[in-house]
């Protein structure tokens, strides 16, 4: 039986890979034309399967963040996201997929793992460019490194997608 030390320690292990990985299938990667491609067919139950997998990846990720272990939270992520990565375009992968990209967002700006978080909205907003909570994230991420113009028009987007908004982002 391991440790909890040990357990953590494999799990940021975990997150240094995932964290690899990120930057790899960043839409600003030279390799992310790779995922531009048709998605290859799958089966419902197949795809349903992965739904089930990557939703569990999700809530795991989501009780260590409750926890405060940020850290913990990536690669439960990192793994729901990998899974879907061969059926990103299916619509029913697209609810968990998009909720993994924002909770990884949120931990890594947590972490203040800033060029994380920002490739991850980015990923999110890639595949979904109307998602407010990824714009918001990122918006507040390009503030705190002080580029201004990029957080303003983050902020813009998702106050025009959603006015009212302006609570938070304005007043």
């Amino acid at each position: 039986m391991s440790s909890q030390p040990e357990s953590d320690r494999a799990k940021l292990d975990e997150l240094f890979q995932a964290e690899a990985e990120l930057r790899f299938l960043s839409p600003s990667s030279p390799h992310a034309a790779v995922h531009e491609q048709a998605p290859p067919a799958h089966d419902l139950q197949e795809v349903q399967a992965i739904v089930s997998y990557a939703t569990y990846c999700k809530d795991d990720g989501n009780n260590e963040m409750k926890q405060g272990k940020n850290f913990l939270a990536v690669p439960s992520y990192r793994e729901g996201l990998r899974r879907t990565d061969p059926v990103r375009y299916h619509p029913l992968v697209r609810g968990v997929r998009e909720a993994l990209l924002a909770n990884l967002t949120l931990a890594y700006d947590h972490l203040r793992d800033d060029e994380s978080a920002i490739n991850a909205a980015t990923l999110l907003l890639s595949e979904n460019g109307t998602h407010i909570k990824g714009l918001l994230r990122r918006g507040r991420v390009y503030g705190r490194l002080g580029k201004l113009e990029e957080a303003e028009m983050d902020f813009a987007k998702a106050l025009s997608l959603d006015p009212s908004l302006v609570c938070v982002v304005g007043g």
